[in-house]
């Protein structure tokens, strides 16, 4: 009998973390050394549409979806794929899964929130860096230091290579687009343009705008191509 693994995450949205956690999913239902369940869980109003029948990919997925968190026995594995504030240790032994934060001081809270589990997997060195040296005192508890204690990793990401790879021919869609180019060279954006003013948006896609505008000139023959959406 295979140990029980319960994999907490968003994995039917749209969204970074959607398409992280259904990369997780398949390495480990391919790897057929758990029992694996998925509980699925919304992602802010991401829409909840990722997942089809007709992706052989997402099959394998969709047949191990739980209807409710709820499993016979306490799971020998819990994996939690959120932000750390999130985290909660349901099994025998606990793995968190995180971007962490884009910033070098990351959130008390969210520091101490590690600990709750057995261990705290990054998708990068900088987040997991910035995560393992965070110090914060505890203004109303003196000597208390709130730290990250427990172990922590970074994954390894890899690449579908049956998406990205070399062409020899492009898109009628990216042939359209590049058509309208005139520079020489040329940088790309590729994300969400989301609500807020200037260095307000979340991904602070206007203030790479402003940046591009302010470091380059018309003289200069570069351009900056921006696909997004939101």
């Amino acid at each position: 009998m295979k140990p029980i693994m319960v994999v907490t995450a968003p994995v039917g949205t749209r969204s970074g973390y959607g398409a992280h956690s259904r990369d997780v999913c398949r390495s480990l239902i391919e790897l057929d050394k758990y029992d694996v369940r998925i509980w699925p869980v919304r992602w802010g109003n991401t829409p909840q549409n990722a997942l089809s029948e007709q992706n052989p990919h997402d099959v394998p997925i969709i047949q191990r979806l739980l209807k409710t968190p709820e499993v016979e026995r306490q799971p020998e594995f819990h994996v939690h794929i959120v932000v750390p504030n999130e985290f909660q240790p349901l099994g025998k032994k606990n793995i968190g899964m995180t971007a962490g934060m884009e910033t070098s001081i990351p959130l008390p809270q969210w520091v101490d929130a590690t600990n709750r589990m057995d261990e705290t997997i990054f998708t990068s060195k900088f987040s997991e860096h910035h995560f393992r040296v965070a110090e914060f005192d505890v203004e109303e508890k003196p000597g208390v230091v709130v730290k990250m204690n427990k172990p922590s990793s970074v994954l390894f990401e890899g690449v579908d290579t049956d998406v990205y790879k070399p062409v020899t021919k492009f898109s009628d869609e990216v042939n359209e687009v590049f058509s309208n180019v005139d520079e020489n060279f040329g940088f790309l954006f590729v994300g969400h343009w989301l609500q807020g003013g200037l260095g307000q948006d979340r991904k602070d896609v206007g203030m790479l705008v402003k940046t591009f505008m302010e470091t380059f000139n018309a003289s200069q023959n570069v351009g900056l191509i921006l696909k997004t959406s939101g």
